[in-house]
């Protein structure tokens, strides 16, 4: 009798599953363990070519680049000495009234730079703009002889009809007097370096005096 081939058993196989909680809604799903995660890929910038840069669009060098390109210059609007003179003079030719008798001007009511723009608005003939008015009115409050005006409570305050709109509060007459407090110590510092720089300028002439002394030049002859 011939031998009986016996047939292999078949192999059964049980495939696990692993539960991956989910943080949204906590969702339990199957994941085979046959399938394998994608591989991370590595993004290297050694790899990028030279013409590429290697800085993210959001990393703190790459802002500043792009911030100094979004910053503008500054005009200038610094008014010259000949606009200065001709504002000042078109304020006093257009409200005489708030001139003061004992030379200057009157402490200004508050808000008297909305009275003027309306005016100007009604009458725009008068002689005055805006901008003249803005450089007269910046002059002006902050001189030195303003200054002293408004340094007293109760200085009264001035309207463009020449009439009495309120009166100098305590706290005004404080800041002023911090204003001119200011304004004197600057002008002590310029007139010290004045001053520094006059003896400077006399103790160099008059060592060059000391070093030539005594020697003159008359018609191509050194007179000692």
């Amino acid at each position: 009798m011939g031998s009986v081939t016996k047939k292999p058993s078949p192999v059964v196989i049980i495939k696990k599953k692993r539960r991956i909680l989910s943080h949204q809604d906590d969702a339990v799903q199957a994941v085979p363990d046959d399938i394998k995660p994608a591989p991370v890929m590595e993004f290297k910038t050694d790899s990028l070519p030279p013409e590429i840069p290697a800085t993210v669009a959001g990393s703190p060098e790459q802002q500043k680049k792009t911030g100094r390109k979004k910053k503008k210059k500054k005009k200038n609007n610094r008014w010259n000495h000949e606009f200065i003179r001709h504002s000042l003079d078109c304020v006093k030719k257009t409200f005489p009234q708030l001139r003061a008798e004992e030379g200057g001007y009157h402490a200004f009511k508050i808000g008297i730079s909305k009275d003027v723009m309306a005016f100007i608005s009604a009458s725009p003939e008068c002689g005055l703009t805006v901008k003249e008015w803005s450089c007269a009115v910046r002059m002006i409050t902050g001189g030195y002889k303003y200054l002293q005006r408004i340094s007293v409570a109760g200085t009264p305050r001035y309207g463009l009809d020449g009439k009495v709109h309120g009166t100098v509060t305590e706290e005004e007459a404080l800041y002023a007097q911090a204003k001119l407090e200011k304004h004197t110590q600057r002008y002590n510092a310029r007139m010290k370096e004045t001053e520094d720089a006059r003896c400077n300028q006399s103790s160099t002439n008059c060592h060059t005096g000391q070093q030539f002394e005594g020697v003159g030049l008359g018609n191509g002859i050194i007179v000692r």
